[in-house]
């Protein structure tokens, strides 16, 4: 009989979090019996098996306990992608519990973080930071689900997907794409969510850069069309804990290029080879390397065939005997 797992991703927008989720649990099915709760009903962005059972939850439940008895009835291992909740999962899973932590932690949970059976993370880097609180951290890549179709992006668009914010130097990217596009026709898209948003729009208005397009959130065909509709997937992000929205990238054939400090382990970014890393966060290097790639039509398709080879390396199916291990 197969044991039953539980995955709570309960994240307000369909994240790249989200996405490696449902891509685990999309390669585990055959082996377990498969529970998702989600607290968006806006799934129509990720392909989820049919074996899966899926619910959507208000917000509004979240509080009440039958929710979480209910929830964790029969499970043999529960995996939460957020702290926020871990008094829930502590206090209500009977069976091992996983934090699967993709960020820096909340120091006020400390005491309940030291009580999860395990905590996986994706780099060195957070694996430091969570052994202050458990014992038990061990260290799995993040991981992607490869697109079924072989084809490599070929158009001209700079892109960048992740969440809105200050610290992802969105403005930073307007500014050397408008250096760019004064000498070459292109666009820039960038596609996510989050509270920058107005703040990056009024400042595109006050500073009067065309060509810059933001998508919000899209589902798996748009995104998908938008990357391999893109040449370059571009970033001034500070420091990142996660790299799987330039790995998805990658998959497309889209080579990245980034500031070499955005990550603890940059080591899938092979520099001149299936991208590029700036060091110094030098901008006038960033538009260099950006312009070469829009210009030189071989150095492009190197970087891209090299970006798509690398990118096999995090196939999630490739992965999931680490997940295997531990369940």
């Amino acid at each position: 009989m197969k044991k039953k797992m539980t995955l709570l991703a309960l994240e307000k927008d369909f994240s790249g979090k989200i996405r490696e989720i449902i891509a685990l649990a999309n390669s585990l099915v055959d082996l377990y019996n498969v529970e998702i709760f989600f607290l968006n009903s806006s799934n129509d962005s990720i392909i989820i098996n049919s074996k899966i059972k899926v619910s959507i939850y208000n917000p509004q439940v979240l509080e009440c306990r039958k929710f979480y008895t209910d929830l964790f009835k029969d499970s043999d291992v529960v995996i939460s992608t957020d702290e926020e909740f871990s008094k829930y999962v502590i206090k209500y899973a009977k069976c091992k519990t996983i934090l699967w932590a993709h960020k820096e932690r909340n120091f006020v949970k400390d005491k309940l973080l030291s009580k999860y059976d395990l905590i996986v993370v994706p780099n060195k880097y957070l694996k430091n930071h969570y052994l202050g609180c458990n014992d038990n951290v061990i260290i799995i890549n993040d991981a992607i689900e490869l697109p079924k179709d072989k084809k490599l992006a070929s158009g001209d668009n700079l892109i960048f997907i992740g969440r809105l914010t200050k610290d992802k130097k969105i403005e930073n990217l307007i500014d050397i794409f408008a250096k760019v596009q004064k000498e070459i026709k292109t666009n820039l898209i960038i596609i996510g969510v989050g509270e920058e948003r107005k703040n990056l729009e009024d400042y595109l208005k006050k500073s009067k850069i065309p060509n810059v397009y933001f998508k919000g959130l899209l589902n798996k065909s748009e995104m998908e069309n938008e990357l391999l509709e893109s040449s370059l997937y571009v970033t001034c992000a500070e420091k990142d804990t996660s790299n799987l929205s330039m790995l998805e990238a990658m998959s497309y054939g889209v080579p990245v290029v980034a500031f070499s400090d955005i990550l603890d382990d940059t080591s899938f970014i092979v520099d001149d080879i299936n991208g590029y890393l700036i060091e110094n966060r030098d901008e006038d290097i960033m538009y260099e390397r950006i312009k070469t790639v829009l210009t030189d039509r071989e150095k492009r398709e190197n970087l891209s065939l090299c970006a798509k080879e690398k990118s096999l390396e995090f196939d999630i199916y490739s992965l999931k005997i680490e997940w295997i291990k531990i369940l």
